[in-house]
């Protein structure tokens, strides 16, 4: 019942310094090198609640134990030590060089460059509880609450995380034979890279002695050789058609063919339909394979335990070694008819299949499984170090502590339309321009406690995100009006059962309802040309809050923001 939401940070701040370079010289007639290069620093602050943390074996003397026996397990805030902050740093520096040119050979253009990216992390975390200092204060009789006692329990840990990617790559396209619509263009490629992996947390995280906080060092490596090629093919003047293929060839995930075609056909000089189809194949980050065991209080609302509302609960997150690939399938048809000059419709029908996919199990989904009986929770001393997903029960039926991860999912399937109009008029005291995307989603099938659901609309999943823009410009100023609309959607979804309360199978109990959000945003630009450009913006002018659960909570960080209205000023100069 701790009000952390009064202490802790919904947003941490972040300084960001980035500089980039673009540089090209022509070495001889048809013939480029070119690089690039990309520096970015990254400093951010964050602010939690105090650690929550076990307190575990109590002596039965212990002032803190109200139960009297030994061996007591408790869950305690530990106010004293203080707000856990977190300072993190990143460093990123992306170096691209190669060449380019062409060939007096059927409109051959070749390119070839290597291009290195590595990333550095460091990330420093204060006020943490150390089980060794509180031993220590046990073991001497220090009173917890006093000064001596605050500092032996104060703990500060340091996470050093590092990637690499090294890329070689080559490429060359050119026209070959002609069809009625033109030439037939092509486009020939290879490319290899080479990944590694590395995160490494202090000594006392390792040793499971930090309270709030958990670490286990890890690093892995792989390297992946591909080859593609791509066509363009006019069959007639009105109609093209485009296919594609890419191998490719992972040192710890085998190899896959991913294939693609699309085409376009136009109907009328103002109607085009186009339609696509294809595969993708993903193999998981490494590091998903090789994460280090972290902390996290993760909510969730305990239906088995009794709960109605959300609350935290002790759940760690490691990796799974066990992951596979996953596979896609996309399919896309679509029309866009331009009415005139003025008015233009696009409507675009997608399917998008997934098996085997990579998704990480939340604590919610966790306990949907228990509710589905697809795991049982074990009591609080059960050794869990072996096990991936888990849950931890005390003997009353508390839930104390959940293990889960990253998993193949048996995968989902979306299906929805999107609706755009762009409309444009000129005028004599001005242009204005209007453009309205619409996605609709018309079935979201995914498994959820061992059975396909369609999810469409629940929770974090609204059916119908609109965007729509009203712009105007005149010379050198222009005014933009932006409003976002995002669908209501459930607010609670529950397995199924009988009178005896025993989970039964069919679709889930949709119950209680979160109201949509609507937000507007202004900007106004003046451009002053060779002086640059100033603009003024207002987003969310109508000051909206974050659309809250029934329990007045805000439990959607993603969907829904908190920034209220703010107000911002950027101006931009190019010499």
């Amino acid at each position: 019942m701790y009000a952390y939401g009064n202490v802790s940070y919904n947003t941490a701040s972040i300084d960001r310094n980035t500089v980039y370079t673009s540089a090209n010289f022509e070495l001889a007639e048809d013939l480029e090198w070119f690089a690039q290069t990309m520096f970015v620093q990254n400093s951010s602050f964050g602010r939690y609640a105090p650690p929550a943390a076990p307190w575990t074996n109590m002596s039965a003397d212990n002032p803190h134990n109200p139960y009297g026996e030994d061996g007591a397990y408790g869950l305690f805030r530990w106010v004293g030590i203080g707000t856990r902050d977190g300072n993190v740093d990143d460093y990123n520096i992306d170096l691209t060089t190669g060449l380019r040119g062409a060939l007096d050979w059927n409109n051959a253009t070749w390119e070839v460059y290597f291009h290195r990216n590595k990333a550095d992390n460091k990330s420093v975390g204060q006020y943490y509880l150390s089980y060794s200092g509180l031993a220590y204060n046990e073991q001497n009789d220090i009173d917890l609450g006093s000064d001596a006692g605050i500092a032996n329990m104060k703990a500060t840990t340091l996470q050093e995380s590092s990637s690499t990617f090294d890329q070689y790559f080559g490429g060359i396209g050119f026209d070959l034979f002609e069809l009625p619509g033109g030439a037939a263009s092509h486009y020939f490629g290879m490319e290899y890279f080479e990944q590694t992996y590395a995160d490494i947390y202090d000594g006392q995280s390792e040793a499971g002695l930090i309270g709030g906080s958990a670490g286990n060092s890890s690093e892995g490596e792989r390297d992946v050789t591909a080859f593609f090629f791509e066509s363009v093919l006019p069959v007639t003047e009105t109609l093209e058609l485009n296919l594609k293929a890419r191998y490719d060839d992972y040192s710890d995930f085998g190899d896959n063919v991913a294939p693609a075609v699309s085409a376009r056909w136009q109907v009328a000089e103002n109607v085009v339909v186009r339609g696509s189809y294809s595969e993708s194949f993903r193999a998981p980050g490494l590091d998903l394979l090789n994460a280090a065991r972290t902390f996290s209080a993760e909510r969730a609302i305990d239906f088995a335990g009794g709960s109605t509302t959300s609350r935290q609960y002790d759940t760690y997150y490691t990796q799974n070694s066990e992951l596979e690939a996953e596979e896609s399938d996309y399919t896309n048809l679509g029309v866009v008819w331009d009415v005139n000059d003025n008015l233009t419709f696009k409507v675009d029908y997608f399917q998008l299949s997934i098996d085997n996919v990579i998704q990480a199990k939340s604590l919610q989904s966790l306990l949907s499984d228990e509710a589905a009986g697809l795991i049982s929770a074990v009591s609080i001393d059960t050794d869990t170090s072996n096990e991936t997903f888990y849950l931890k029960r005390s003997a009353s039926g508390t839930l104390v502590e959940a293990g889960t991860s990253y998993y193949n999912g048996a995968g989902f399937e979306i299906e929805g339309i999107d609706f755009t109009i762009a409309a444009n008029m000129e005028t004599a005291f001005g242009d204005f321009r209007f453009n309205n995307v619409n996605s609709f989603v018309l079935a979201y099938d995914t498994e959820v406690g061992g059975i396909v659901q369609d999810t469409a609309g629940w929770s974090g999943q609204p059916e119908l995100k609109s965007v729509a823009t009203l712009s105007w410009s005149y010379e050198d100023h222009s005014l933009a009006w932006n409003s976002t609309y995002t669908d209501s959607t459930s607010e609670f979804q529950s397995a199924p059962r009988n009178a005896d309360g025993d989970v039964i199978e069919g679709p889930y109990v949709i119950d209680g309802k979160l109201d949509s959000w609507l937000v507007h945003n202004l900007t106004y630009t003046y451009n002053a040309g060779t002086y640059g450009a100033v603009t003024f913006t207002i987003n969310n002018l109508t000051d909206e809050d974050p659309v809250l659960s029934s329990a007045g909570t805000w439990t959607n960080q993603d969907l829904y923001n908190n920034f209220g209205r703010d107000y911002r000023v950027n101006y931009s100069i190019s010499f």
